[in-house]
């Protein structure tokens, strides 16, 4: 078993936003970290 089994282990805290007017067209999801909300990077 990993010790980060999602995604949301990797990034914290910080949340998600997955952007739906950027991106591939091969049916990809994007999803970028909102550092804003999170400016100690914790």
């Amino acid at each position: 078993m990993s010790e980060f089994p999602t995604i949301e282990a990797y990034v914290g805290q910080t949340p998600l936003v997955r952007l739906q007017r950027i991106g591939p067209d091969n049916g990809s999801t994007v999803l970028v970290k909102l550092e804003g909300n999170n400016p100690a990077g914790r």
